[in-house]
Formats: C-alpha cells, structure tokens, sequence
C-alpha cells in the first residue's frame, strides 16, 4: 500500500508538471500569435515608431506611431477585437506616459523659473530670463514659463488687479505658443513633450473662456431672463464668482485644477439655473450672440479659440492624442486616470453630471433634442439613398464611428424596420467598414454595432490629421456609401482646409461612381454653442465656403482619377451635392448651426471639368446633368436624386 501510495503521488505530480506545460505551451503560443498578427499588419518601416511585445502585444514609441499603423485594414473576423483592445491599450499608455512625464517636467521648470525669477542676479522683474536656464531644459521651460505667464496675468484680472488687459491678446499669444510648440525640432522638444505643452496650451486657454464669463454671465443671463420673462434676481443667479484668492497655488501643474473646475461649475450652474430645459437652447443661444455684439474682445477671444487647431504639418498625430486626453481624461469621462498614476487629478464636469445640478452633461442635455433631429434626418437621407442607388445589398464604410452610438447602428434599425414594412432588401445584405483614430472607440463601437445586427465586415484604423499619406490601392472603389457623423469639424480650422479636402478625396477613393456620400457637421454659425459645451474639448467647424456654397468648392481641389477601359480619355470622380437629401439645422433668425449634407460620386471626362464647374457657379443644373450622365451609371433614377429640396431651415 505505501509503494501503491508513491506510485500515486508521483503520477499525480507528474500530471500537474504537464498540465502547467501545456498551460505555458497555450499562453506563450497566444502571445507569439497576437505578436505574429499585429506584426503582419504593420508596414516594415514602422518599427522605429512601433515596438511588438509579447505581454502587451502593441507599443507606440512615438507620435509617428498612428502614421504607421494608418490604413491597416483588418478583417473583422480574424482579430478585429484583439486588435482594437491592444491599439486602445498602447494609445492610452502613450498618453498617460505623456501626461505623467510632462507634469514631472512641469514642476521641475517651475522650480527652475522661481529661482531665476528670486536669485541674487534677477532684476525683480516677472519676465523670463532664458539664458539662466540648464539646457536640457530650455525649449521645454521657455514654453512653461510663456505659459505661466500667461496663467498669472488671468488669476490678476480675475481678482480685479489688472490694468490693459485683453482676452483677445491672450488668446492670441496662446495661438503663437501652440504654434511655436510644434516649431521646435525633435533634438529639443520629444513628441511627448510636445503633446503634453499643446495640452497645457488648450488648458490655458479654457481658462481665457471661463475667465470671459466674468464680464459676460450677467448679462447672458439677464437676457435669457427676459426672453423667458423670469422675475428671480439676477445677483442671485449669477451669485459670487470664485476667487483665486481662495484656492492655494504652489506652482505645480494640478494647482490651478480645482480653482478652474469651480470657476466652470459655477458657470454651467448658473445657466442651468436660469433656463427651464432642453427647448431653451435657442434663447441661451441669442444671449450668448447678444453678449458678444456688446463685448467685441470676448466675441474675438471666443473665435481664437475655436480656430486654435494648428494641425502640425511634420507630425499631426500629436493632435490626435491630445484629442484622446481630452475625451477620455481632463474634459472626457476620466477613464484614462483611472487606476493610473495620473488618478488624484482633478477633472472636468463638461461631461460629468455637476455636483448641484442636473443628471446628464451639459452639451447632451441642452443640444440633445436639436441633434436627435439632425440624426434622425441624416439616416433618413442614407436608408433612402441605398434604396435607390445601392440595390439588394450594399457595403457601407463608417468613418470616425466614434465611441458609443455608431451611426451604422442607427442606420440598421432603419434598415430592418424598414424591412418590416415593406418588401426592402433584408438586413444582412448590408456590411460596414468601421473606422475610427481611437482603439477604445474602435473597442465600444464594434461592441455596439455587432449587438445592434449590424454586420462588421472590417476594421480600419484611420487618422484623420494624417491625411497626407497616400491611400492605398485596395480601397478604390471597394464600398457603397461613405458615412461620417460629426467628425470632419475635429480636423480642421480656416487655415487648414487642406486637411477637408483630403478627406473628400479619401471619401471619393473609397466609394464606387454611383455611390453616395453623406456628411453631417456644424458650421461656423455654431461657434457660440461650442464655445458654451466644448471649453475643454477643443471643437472646430466647417466654413461655410467649403460645406454651404457649392460655388465655393472648387472641384479640381477634390477630384480623384477614375480609370476605365471604357472611357475615351481620362475621367475624375467628384461629388455631387444632391439638394433633396440635404438640409440644414438650426434657428428660424440665423443661419444653420448644423448641415447634412449628401453627395453622389459621379465621373466626368477630365477635360469637361471646367464646363461643369462653369455651369455649376451659374446654376444651369440641365447642363451639368448632361455633362456626366454619359459617363455615370445609367441605372441610377437622376430624376428623383436631383429633385429640389423643399422648405428651409429644420
């Protein structure tokens, strides 16, 4: 029995030892397989910018990482999921590294610039000395103290000490250091640093905003009041603002934090107070625009602001990651610091519930039922373009399908109610490509759609800043419609309408002739409703010559060759606006805050291009008809697409 027993024990033990193998065996073969596949998708000069690890799978080095990761088209069937999960992983990485090294850096030239400010060799002057400074820090802290500077001369005027103060000269010089920050040449400013100053930029300048309420909140809500005929005391509502000689500053990054979130709070619940709802938007709108026709350097500081996107020319994608800390850190849902070294930071209520208030944001609660409106629209137009252009089944590419509501899901509950009802094409027939800069938007929206029906097809990483590199080959002509909800106006500024046309050409590539595309955004009349619900979340616009006037866009800018063995000589594929399934959005006494637009793809023979143009800037939509039908597919009904839209702002 003792001998039996031994026996036992060692089979025992020896069965153990295999099962622990073939455990390893299973993970490190896991691993090596993640590894393998992410390796297979990247382009080989990408392995400066990306580095492949066995326990994390992915690992971006710098910002040039997302330019090596762009256009990866990846089957959604083979490892959609792991792919975004680990794209999402490296990019937050990247940015809490970001923000945790550049807040060490911060404070470390803080204490550099007060000992040059209060040395024995300093003239007493608040002014920069450059040349004290050690030179491993000297770009870094040259931008760090401009902006300090600035910081300080905003905490003056808000205790009521400051003399010649301007927020248009502020916001200003915050344009020129946002600017020179990408100026800088790699040898002195990281891209990590770089992404943490143009973040500390934004911050100053949400704090230039907040700051303009101190002159404006009164009579925004006195005007609101009126609208409303309200009898409540205005010195009530509007209260005392809070001091900056309440708070405690120590010349650390995180001090100026909580005196800028109660600065925010009591704006935003000051407005809450004054308005009943969601069907006030509009008169908080025309307060807003009544303030600033009263306060021309607000209206000016306000404009800087949301026109501040820079997009660096060498390195775009710092853009997009600081666009990745606002959503999900400072000014977004927190995710990012949580359970991070970045955790005891204080955050932003612009999309939390405030402490006093209401449950909900404030961009949500108070523009809601407006962009309801406007989506509903937007996926009315599509589900009624794929029925007459697209036939019994369609692919359909999503770009920037964002984080929780893709816009594919909500064009496939149209699509199978529709089925219902009458005799459409069933559901399935129709696949998405689903695009998006951000792994955890990439992560939800799949998640989403996939449990909404609708069937994911691919999953494509595209940046939309980093539009210079050339599309590839493979996409040409390879789906039905081209999709995007919200998202162009994140790219762009006045200066940069070069970043717009890419993305209309990379849309154009993408879709067939005959296809369609439909674009949804704000426009510059919505720069008072973005400066109220986006002080953190830097937001832009499209302007107006590009997205409203069809004579301003000039169709050479965006046309893409389009090769057929048919064709006499060489066609292009433009778009072409299609008025009945276009409509803006807004106030019945301005102009539109939101326009959906729709455009069919059409080809035109290249040296009928400027006929077209011709005819287009002088309306004589026969001609233009006449110019592409030939070259167009036949099947498609011109007589309903090109029907006038009736009826005028909704």
């Amino acid at each position: 029995q003792s001998q039996l027993r031994n026996i036992l024990r060692r089979i025992a033990n020896l069965s153990g030892f295999c099962a622990n193998f073939l455990l390893l065996s299973l993970s490190i073969s896991l691993c090596f397989s993640l590894s393998l596949s992410l390796f297979l998708y990247l382009p080989w000069g990408s392995m400066q910018a990306i580095t492949i690890e066995d326990d994390v799978g992915l690992v971006i080095e710098n910002a040039h990482g997302l330019r090596a990761l762009q256009n990866r088209w990846i089957p959604d069937s083979v490892f959609g999921e792991t792919y975004c999960a680990a794209l999402a992983e490296a990019q937050w990485k990247f940015c809490e590294r970001a923000v945790f090294e550049g807040m060490t850096k911060w404070d470390e030239s803080m204490r550099v610039i007060q000992s040059a400010r209060s040395g024995p060799e300093a003239s007493g002057s608040q002014d920069f000395e450059e040349d004290r400074l050690p030179e491993r820090l000297n770009a870094f802290t040259t931008i760090a103290a401009r902006l300090e500077t600035l910081e300080a001369g905003m905490l003056t005027f808000a205790c009521g000490e400051a003399k010649g103060f301007t927020f248009e000269a502020i916001t200003n010089e915050l344009l020129e250091t946002y600017t020179e920050i990408h100026e800088f040449p790699s040898s002195e400013l990281t891209d990590l640093e770089k992404l943490f100053l143009e973040f500390v930029t934004g911050l100053k300048m949400y704090q230039a905003l907040l700051e303009t309420f101190r002159i404006t909140l009164y009579d925004i809500v006195s005007e609101c009041a009126e609208r409303m005929q309200s009898m409540e005391d205005i010195h009530s509502i509007c209260g005392r603002f809070p001091s900056p000689r309440d708070f405690s500053f120590s010349h650390t990054f995180d001090c100026i934090l909580p005196y800028l979130v109660a600065l925010q709070d009591h704006v935003l619940g000051s407005l809450h107070h004054v308005l009943r709802g969601p069907d006030d938007i509009e008169v908080l709108f025309l307060a807003f625009a009544h303030s600033e026709r009263k306060n021309p350097d607000v209206a000016i500081a306000r404009y800087n602001a949301t026109s501040m996107r820079t997009i660096p020319q060498g390195t775009p994608e710092i853009a997009t990651f600081a666009q990745m800390i606002h959503w999900f850190g400072f000014g977004g849902s927190g995710e990012l610091f949580e359970g991070s070294s970045l955790a005891s930071l204080s955050r932003f209520s612009l999309h939390l519930p405030l402490s006093g208030g209401y449950d909900g944001t404030f961009s949500r609660y108070y523009t809601g039922s407006m962009v309801a409106r406007v989506r509903k629209f937007a996926v009315s137009a599509v589900v009624d373009l794929v029925r007459l252009v697209c036939g019994d089944e369609a692919k359909l590419f999503e770009d920037g399908c964002g984080f929780n509501i893709p816009f594919s899901s909500a064009i496939m509950k149209a699509i199978q109610e529709s089925e219902r009802e009458d005799s459409s094409p069933p559901a399935n027939n129709f696949s998405f490509t689903l695009c998006d800069m951000s792994g955890v938007n990439l992560k939800q929206a799949r998640q989403t759609a996939c449990s909404a029906g609708v069937r994911v097809e691919r999953i494509l990483f595209r940046d939309l800043l980093t539009t210079s590199l050339p599309t590839p080959e493979y996409f040409a002509n390879t789906h039905d419609a081209y999709l995007s909800f919200f998202v162009w106006h994140q790219t762009c500024d006045s200066n940069h309408l070069d970043v717009l046309r890419r993305n209309f050409q990379f849309a154009l590539n993408v879709v067939r002739p005959g296809g369609f595309l439909s674009i949804t955004e704000p426009t510059s009349a919505n720069v008072n409703l973005e400066i109220l619900i986006n002080l953190v979340d830097r937001e832009g616009y499209i302007p107006d010559s590009l997205f409203l006037s069809t004579s301003g866009l000039t169709l050479q800018h965006v046309m893409v060759p389009f090769h057929s063995d048919q064709a006499a000589g060489p066609l292009v594929k433009i778009p072409w606006r299609l008025p009945a399934f276009s409509r803006g959005f807004g106030f019945e006494s301005g102009n539109p805050l939101y326009v959906v637009q729709s455009f069919l793809v059409i080809t035109v023979p290249m040296d009928q291009l400027p006929s077209l143009q011709n005819a287009l800037d002088q309306g004589n939509l026969s001609e233009c008809t006449s110019i592409f039908r030939s070259t167009t597919p036949q099947h498609l009904p011109f007589d309903q697409l090109f029907e006038v839209a009736a009826g005028g702002f909704q």
